[in-house]
């Protein structure tokens, strides 16, 4: 394979992670960010447990 096609799966492969990822953080915790969008903090919903 490639180089260029290498650093193309890579990052697939990085951006499919982190869409699990943030699905994951949003079924269990109320996210909340400031006024420039920047990650505030969050609190872990009733439903789920300790991440």
């Amino acid at each position: 394979m490639s180089y260029f096609m290498n650093c193309i799966y890579r990052a697939i492969r990085i951006h499919r992670a982190r869409k699990k990822l943030r699905g994951l953080f949003t079924t269990c915790c109320h996210i909340r960010f400031d006024a420039n969008g920047e990650f505030a903090g969050c609190t872990i919903k009733d439903h789920c447990g300790p991440l």
